[in-house]
Order: structure tokens, then C-alpha cells, then sequence
């Protein structure tokens, strides 16, 4: 990947960003499509990708199988050979990508509210309850 596709992308990126930021009224689906869509643009993922899985650990694995060229399957062999020290590159790739939409979106999530994050849904649904109004009914 090029620097000038980088650069695409992290201006798709924000783009997908700035939507979620400049609406008036989120809407629980608006979020989930907004999300997604970065989501898929960060890990450089196809559409068809999000189709398959919507599990975060699998996409992590597919994002990175895609940017170092080798297969999922020797990804999954190679990090389960580097859990000594509990952190792998799969598991940095999706730190950072959690830290970035909190930075992004202003929200900071718990502890506990992180450990809780499996899919892409459960991302959603963690910002979800920071963005909405209190008292406002989820469009879950």
C-alpha cells in the first residue's frame, strides 16, 4: 500500500468519523453503519469480509493476513506461538483500533466495558451508551 492510499484512507476514514460527529440525531443504526464502515476502512477489509464475521478477534486476523500477504490460518499459528507475554500483534492491532474511535468519538470506555467487546456489535453497543441522551429508548 502506497503512502498516497494510506492517506486515502485515513481521510475515508475520518470521513466516516465526522458523519457520526456532525449528526444531529444519532440513530442506533446510523452508528452501526458508520462504525462499520470504519472499521472495514482502518483494516483495510472488503465488504464481503464484514459478511463473513463479525467477530472482532477473526476481522483482526483477516486485516492482518491482508496487509503481510500470508495466509489467517499461519497468522492464527504465528500469534498463538507469541502469547508469552499476552500480547500479540493481533491484540495491539485491536487495542489500537478500540483507543482510536474512543479518541475519535470523545468516549471512554471501561475496563470492563472493553473486556466485554467480541464483535463489532458489541462495539457499537459500548459507544452507543456513551453517545445517546439519557433516558432515550436504544434502537437496538
Amino acid at each position: 500500500m502506497s503512502r498516497e492510499d494510506i492517506r486515502k484512507n485515513a481521510e475515508k476514514a475520518q470521513d466516516e468519523i465526522d458523519l457520526i460527529l456532525n449528526q444531529e440525531e444519532i440513530t442506533y443504526p446510523f452508528l452501526r453503519d458508520h462504525l462499520r464502515r470504519f472499521v472495514q476502512i482502518q483494516y483495510h477489509l472488503s465488504p464481503l469480509d464484514l459478511e463473513e464475521t463479525d467477530d472482532l478477534d477473526k476481522l483482526t486476523l483477516i486485516s492482518l493476513s491482508k496487509a503481510l500477504h500470508v495466509s489467517r490460518e499461519l497468522i492464527a499459528d504465528y500469534e498463538a506461538g507469541q502469547n508469552c507475554e499476552g500480547a500479540t500483534s493481533a491484540t495491539v492491532k485491536r487495542s489500537l483500533l478500540l483507543m482510536k474511535i474512543q479518541k475519535a468519538l470523545s468516549v471512554e470506555l471501561s475496563l470492563q466495558e472493553l473486556m466485554g467487546i467480541d464483535t463489532l456489535e458489541d462495539v457499537v453497543h459500548a459507544i452507543w451508551a456513551h453517545l445517546r441522551v439519557p433516558g432515550e429508548v436504544s434502537q437496538r
